[in-house]
């Protein structure tokens, strides 16, 4: 007996948070309860999924001009879905963007609108399934996959880091989309992160969980799941001065603080030992919990 094709649909999302009342969440009517604008687009033929996310707005009866609005990647959730009428399963792909309204939201709502925190969106029996999924997605469990790049000199195994927003050294680390897994997700985001075009192989991993503070949308405990990869890099020696990987590393800092740029400024990436990750105060302080597996890894890979 054959099925029918797998639908792919994607899904250009608007998320509007206020710090002091939470989300703005809109009455769907047609999908029974409260849901994050979004809308539907072609990725092939139609604008950016992120002008898709602004559009979405357009239509809605709120006293703002969107014109200046700006649309911020967030994340990619993925849903299934099946459609007992036609017996057929639709897999949506959510792109979720922040949206700055470019001006404050008014303090009276139309009707249809209603402001949630994210524990009264995820209890509200009147919030859609979709909505909570993207919430929850954004908020708890988060998943991410980093890359453990080592190598072994006289100062024993150092550790490639390199900055994050915060300007704090930190592995090369990708957020794992919904289903990904940590080896696809690491091998798809680091030639682009490390500037590098050569062959990457993923060797070994293991996982670390904790709980430790977020920021987004509100300060709270959050659960995150750290996948670590261990890279090698064939025919590389990571230890030869100016290797093919410190090539690309060196273009990308050209890159991001221009080739005059200050000389004061610390470098993009560095090589650090297990110690200097505990003791330096520019390490971000989320890679504490995962110090001592990177060294379990690093040691039984080298």
């Amino acid at each position: 007996m054959s099925h029918p094709p797998l639908r792919h649909k994607n899904v250009a999302v608007a998320i509007i948070y206020d710090p002091q009342h939470g989300f703005l969440l809109w009455n769907n009517k047609r999908w029974g309860g409260y849901a994050f604008p979004m809308k539907q687009f072609d990725a092939a033929s139609s604008g950016s999924a992120a002008e898709t996310a602004l559009e979405s707005l357009d239509e809605r009866e709120l006293p703002l001009n969107w014109s200046n609005a700006t649309a911020t990647p967030l994340d990619r959730v993925v849903e299934l879905l099946r459609s007992e009428s036609v017996r057929q399963c639709t897999e949506y792909d959510y792109h979720v963007f922040c949206i700055d309204s470019g001006e404050p939201l008014p303090d009276e709502l139309p009707p249809e609108m209603r402001r949630f925190s994210y524990d009264e969106l995820m209890a509200a029996l009147n919030v859609t399934e979709s909505t909570k999924l993207i919430a929850q997605s954004l908020l708890d469990d988060r998943q991410v996959a980093a890359a453990i790049i080592t190598r072994v000199t006289n100062r024993g195994h150092e550790f490639l880091v390199i900055q994050n927003r915060e300007r704090e050294y930190f592995f090369p680390a990708t957020r794992l989309k919904l289903n990904a897994s940590p080896t696809a997700a690491v091998l798809r985001a680091m030639p682009m992160d490390l500037a590098y075009d050569g062959e990457i192989a993923v060797v070994d991993q293991t996982l670390v969980e904790c709980d430790r503070p977020s920021d987004r949308f509100g300060r709270r405990e959050t659960r995150f799941h750290t996948h670590l990869c261990v890279l090698e890099f064939p025919g590389v020696d990571l230890c030869a001065a100016d290797n093919p990987l410190e090539q690309g590393l060196h273009a990308l800092q050209t890159a991001i603080l221009g080739r005059d740029g200050p000389t004061e400024i610390q470098p993009y990436w560095n090589w650090l030992t297990a110690d200097e990750l505990r003791d330096r105060t520019d390490v971000s302080p989320t890679i504490q919990p995962l110090i001592d597996a990177a060294v379990t890894l690093a040691e039984r890979n080298t």
